[in-house]
């Protein structure tokens, strides 16, 4: 766990490889009239796999959840089969201005985020029907090329930090925000020993914050 902290108020953040568990009526009271009342979620790579998984309980604990995808349609399918209040947001972590558009339209239309989940992640990419002997191989730092190490990079780290930066001014409005880290042990360059880049590059950074309010960001 690494923690955005500022003083007193502070925002853990946690990595979780298991099911992540998250009461809606602990995000529920709102400071302020404009505010909608439902608690707003946004999970980073919600279209497929874990995201989907995550969206799903969100949703189904009461979050009016945010599927944010690279591709728009793919999001608009996924929060279709979730029903509810669930909406589809493109989001690109490694595009700025995507994120930028992301943050924008959240604040335009919900006015805060109670929980953001950094779940968009790749592993290096691996060509269709590459021999497994040579998958384990192209995992080793002397083996692996450099764009697929920054790609990785790019995608599982920066895009974390990029996404998570420019949600805070969103989370901050909220009375008990949460941010939540996708590990993934795939996610890696380097042999399977070892921890995920992702992890252990998060896990040692921490980003201070000043909450304009006084109640506790936990």
């Amino acid at each position: 766990m690494f923690r955005i902290a500022g003083n007193r108020s502070a925002v853990p953040v946690r990595f979780y490889r298991k099911r992540i568990t998250l009461d809606s009526s602990k995000t529920s009271s709102l400071n302020g009239a404009n505010m909608h009342n439902t608690p707003v979620a946004l999970v980073t790579g919600a279209n497929k796999g874990i995201g989907l998984q995550i969206a799903k309980d969100l949703a189904s604990r009461g979050f009016e959840v945010l599927i944010g995808a690279r591709k728009l349609g793919l999001g608009v399918a996924a929060a279709r089969s979730l029903g509810g209040d669930s909406q589809a947001i493109q989001l690109d972590v490694t595009d700025q201005s995507s994120i930028t558009a992301a943050a924008r339209q959240i604040e335009n239309t919900w006015g805060r985020l109670d929980v953001l989940i950094n779940n968009a992640g790749i592993s290096r990419p691996i060509k269709l029907g590459t021999p497994a002997n040579e998958m384990r191989d192209g995992d080793k730092v002397s083996r692996a090329t450099v764009d697929d190490m920054r790609l990785v990079f790019e995608t599982n780290v920066f895009g974390v930090v990029a996404v998570t930066q420019a949600m805070l001014p969103l989370l901050r409005k909220a009375p008990a925000a949460r941010i939540v880290n996708v590990s993934m042990f795939r996610a890696q360059v380097v042999p399977s020993r070892s921890r995920t880049t992702r992890r252990i590059t998060l896990g040692s950074m921490s980003v201070s914050i000043r909450p304009r309010k006084q109640h506790s960001m936990r």
